[in-house]
This record gives structure tokens, C-alpha cells and sequence, in this order.
């Protein structure tokens, strides 16, 4: 580890010595260089139609999945076929959690009976049987603890709290309404 610091380290300082040197021809050298490295990826890479076939093909990769293991062989294959000097794999241990049948949701309101589609989040315990009870609906956590725990007790809480669709980063969202799970 020290033996690659402190040749980057001396890298670094020949670089900046030689830019110290010349500055307007190395700028102009290699933004040509920098523009070609573009041109290489957006114009003749491959990287979008390798990620277009790893989506498409192979389709979700959980962890510990066999598809996971499908994208880790062909990429391997991918690689190898490049040429490169040299492609191994390493042994990795990870979890393997396999979904199950998908859940079914049936709401009756009155004489109305709705199908939803549900999805549970990796891990989750199954239910046992069927599950019936009143819903009540609250909008946030808050609205929940105001309730009497009479007002709960023995009901399905459906906690409707939507995403704030002004943040850019989606987890920003998850780590606001991440509670109502």
C-alpha cells in the first residue's frame, strides 16, 4: 500500500512539474485527450447495449439469486471477450432470499369487493390465513399516535403517506415516509 501512495505521490508531482512548464499546450493536449476519451465512449462504446441486455435479458439480480449469478457469468464472459489481462471471479457469500407467491389483497367496502395487487418487502413474515378487519386510514405517524389505542386495536392500519415529489433523490422520500412500515 505505501509503495502505490508514494508512486502516485511522485506521479502527482511530476505531472504538476511538467504543467508548471507548459500550461496552455498541456491544457489544450489534453482536453484533445479528454474529448477523445468521450468521443471512444459515446460514439462507439458499448456500455449502454451491455447495460440494455444485463436489464432486459437477465432481468432483476437480488442478491443471491440465480439471475445474480446469470449477470456475474456473462459479465465475466463479456469481459473476457474484451481481452483484458486478466478476469477472475471471487468467492462472495451472500444472503439468499427467494420470493414467494405473490400476496393477493381483497377490500370490501359495503357490497363492493376491490382486488389489489401487494407486494411485501424482502424478509417479510408471511401472514397465516386469511387476515379480516376494519381499515382505518391515517396520514402520518403523527395522526396515529393521536388515535386511542381503542380506535386501533384489533384493525389494519393504512398509513397513506405519499412521497414529497419535490426531492430529487429518491431515498430523501424513503427516509421521510420510511416509518409508515
Amino acid at each position: 500500500m505505501k509503495c502505490i501512495f508514494i508512486c502516485l505521490l511522485l506521479a502527482g508531482m511530476l505531472m504538476q512539474s511538467k504543467a508548471q512548464v507548459a500550461p496552455s499546450s498541456t491544457f489544450s493536449t489534453d482536453s484533445v485527450f479528454i474529448r477523445s476519451i468521450y468521443d471512444e465512449v459515446l460514439l462507439r462504446g458499448r456500455g449502454y447495449d451491455w447495460l440494455r441486455h444485463l436489464c432486459l435479458n437477465i432481468g432483476h439480480r437480488l442478491s443471491g439469486s440465480e439471475s445474480a449469478d446469470q449477470a456475474v457469468n456473462w459479465a465475466k464472459t463479456v469481459m473476457d471477450s474484451l481481452g483484458l489481462d486478466r478476469v477472475y471471479l471471487q468467492p462472495v457469500m451472500v444472503p439468499h432470499w427467494e420470493r414467494g407467491a405473490p400476496e393477493s389483497v381483497r377490500m370490501f367496502q359495503g357490497d363492493d369487493d376491490v382486488s389489489l395487487s401487494a407486494l411485501a418487502l424482502g424478509n417479510s413474515a408471511p401472514t397465516k390465513g386469511e387476515l379480516k378487519a376494519e381499515v382505518v386510514e391515517v396520514s402520518s405517524m403523527e395522526d396515529l399516535r393521536s388515535l386511542p389505542r381503542e380506535a386501533v386495536e384489533g384493525k389494519i392500519v393504512f398509513i397513506n403517506m405519499p412521497f414529497n415529489e419535490a426531492h430529487i433523490h429518491t431515498f430523501t422520500c424513503y427516509g421521510e415516509t420510511y416509518v409508515a412500515r
